[in-house]
């Protein structure tokens, strides 16, 4: 098996990232009400790895609680 190089590693980390913001936008344009939805959109935009990676969280923690309402 080929080890990864520096620039290789580069873009799939590139591409790993790309993937979760993309998510977390589709995700707080599909489930967030209007307010909630523009504020979510502003802390992704903002702040891309970190925004996308805690509402992808906050997403996966909401959704586990509702299931055991």
């Amino acid at each position: 098996m080929e080890k990864i190089t520096g620039s290789s590693q580069n873009i799939v980390v590139f591409v790993i990232y790309l993937v979760l913001i993309i998510l977390a936008i589709a995700l707080i344009l599909k489930n967030e009400k209007k307010t909630h939805r523009v504020l979510w959109l502003m802390v992704v935009i903002l702040f891309p790895y970190i925004g996308s990676v805690i509402y992808l969280l906050k997403y996966l923690l909401t959704k586990r609680n509702n299931l055991y309402r």
